[in-house]
């Protein structure tokens, strides 16, 4: 029996019961204190008594506190042990609880719930919460601040010598110039923006530049084969110094009195000779010496002719070793043969010298010897017939829905009437034309329109400050209805003999008292 009681009792022992846990305040560290209550066995009385034992197990009730951050912090180092019988106990070092910030404190430090001090350099956002922005000492100009006294320049715009200012680009650089904006630029003074570079200004020279460019303000640089005689002129330059002429064009000499300009070296003046030397050069007067592949001839003194050392086949020797055909030939591919030549031999082959056959689709022309013109089988309207069944339009003629016909055209328009020809405008009936235009057909009034402008056939309209009396006739009106008087012009009376028209006013007849 007593072993019974003894298993009983070490149950009862083994029992206990947690208390109801409270949270203390905060102490200042962030730091809260979440408190609970334990009951445990502290140990038992017994009573002997004549038949039995009696046991009683008393209970005393024990407060712990767990740590735990306080509303608005969070742990960042708390460690707690597992203890065997599946409690937990904090460790030794407290734990450290830090201040919660929603958002994240951007250039600053959470130092209270929801409460961020700026970076040294930084201040808080007036638009946007727990965000420090940074703080320039000088304003950026052209730039915004990115970080402490630290601008970063706009698109379009670079950093100066001073680090709180930025100027503008010009990529495609700013030739004598300033670049006052994102690719736009202020000529310097003295200079003008080019018309064809954007990013070049040019200079500006008062006086015209003879035979050279503006290169400087007012200072002007030769052309090619001119040299400089004044700040705005230059003077041709002849490179052999142009004997017995004058320079007036680069290398080119206007030949003095019994000399010529050389046609194919210009600033040469050669002697003259009185008949001219042909294939050969005049060196002195009246004196001829021939070209290389030519000799003399041996009668005429200026004459040399050339040489060639093979027969030419229906030709003549020409030049040195070189043949020209005899007329009614020209010369091939192969060489030293002629072919027959036929003026105007188009759309056919030349056979024979000014004979000349068609081609398939054309036939000789009547009109133009050797000539084969193209055949159409039906008759071109105002066109020509320029390829086998192909016409041509005349000018001022475009083709009708018929490919062999042409429609006149009237480039201005035919108003009020039919064009018939080239800009030849046929009027409508009750419509003619002027001679000041021949695409506008004006109406035509039988009557003269008085007062008025004819506007459609025998129909007038009244000039401004005139009305309408009859088809063709305006009377002028007077606003006053012009009394002891005629309304002879808008607005203007002629008064009855014994009135006179008021000084002050043409509308308005007085009478005369005498």
């Amino acid at each position: 029996m007593l072993f019974k009681y003894s298993l009983l009792a070490i149950v009862i022992l083994s029992e206990f019961f947690n208390g109801t846990s409270a949270l203390t305040t905060a102490d200042g560290s962030n730091i809260c204190h979440d408190v609970y209550g334990e009951s445990y066995r502290k140990g038992w009385l017994f009573k002997r008594v004549k038949w039995r034992t009696n046991y009683r197990v008393e209970y005393v009730r024990v407060y712990k506190t767990k740590e735990k951050c306080c509303d608005g912090y969070e742990d960042v180092e708390s460690v707690c042990l597992r203890i065997c019988n599946g409690g937990y106990q904090l460790d030794s070092n407290k734990i450290q609880c830090e201040p919660i910030c929603d958002p994240v404190c951007r250039n600053g430090s959470c130092t209270s719930p929801n409460t961020c001090t700026c970076n040294n350099g930084y201040e808080r956002s007036t638009t946007q919460p727990n965000v420090c922005v940074p703080v320039c000492d000088r304003p950026c100009i052209n730039a915004d601040c990115v970080a402490p006294d630290q601008c970063q320049c706009h698109t379009g715009y670079s950093k100066s010598d001073d680090d709180f200012s930025c100027a503008p680009q010009c990529t495609d650089g700013c030739i004598q110039g300033t670049c006052i904006a994102p690719g736009i630029c202020n000529c310097n003074d003295g200079y003008q923006k080019s018309g064809i570079l954007n990013n070049y200004c040019d200079p500006i020279c008062q006086e015209t530049c003879v035979h050279g460019t503006c290169v400087s303000p007012n200072v002007c640089s030769c052309l090619d084969g001119y040299f400089q005689i004044s700040s705005t002129a230059c003077a041709p330059l002849c490179d052999n110094g142009c004997p017995n002429g004058e320079c007036i064009e680069p290398n080119v000499c206007r030949c003095n009195d019994g000399y010529v300009e050389n046609p194919i070296s210009n600033g040469i003046c050669e002697p003259v000779c009185t008949k001219p030397c042909e294939n050969g050069i005049c060196t002195e007067p009246d004196t001829c010496q021939c070209n290389l592949g030519f000799r003399l001839h041996e009668a005429e003194w200026n004459i040399c002719d050339p040489f060639c050392s093979y027969f030419c086949v229906n030709g003549h020797c020409v030049a040195p070793e070189t043949c020209a055909c005899d007329d009614g030939y020209r010369m091939t591919d192969v060489e030293n043969m002629c072919e027959p030549i036929c003026e105007n031999c188009s759309n056919g082959h030349c056979t024979e010298p000014n004979i000349c056959t068609c081609n398939n689709g054309y036939e000789k022309s009547t009109t133009q010897p050797n000539a084969c013109i193209p055949v159409c089988d039906r008759p071109c309207v105002n066109a020509d017939c320029v390829a086998p069944d192909q016409c041509q339009c005349h000018i001022g003629y475009s083709k009708s829905d018929d490919d062999f016909s042409c429609a006149p055209q009237c480039t201005d328009g035919c108003i009020r009437g039919t064009c018939t020809a080239p800009n030849i405008c046929t009027c409508d009936d009750g419509y003619v034309s002027l001679e000041l235009s021949n695409s506008i057909c004006f109406p035509i009034c039988h009557e003269t329109c008085v007062n008025g402008t004819c506007i459609a056939p025998d129909e007038c309209s009244c000039d401004f400050g005139y009305y309408q009396i009859s088809s063709t006739t305006c009377a002028p009106l007077c606003d006053n209805g012009c009394p002891d008087g005629e309304c002879i012009y808008p607005n203007v009376c002629r008064c009855n003999d014994g009135y006179v028209e008021d000084p002050i006013s043409s509308e308005i007849c007085t009478p005369i008292c005498t």
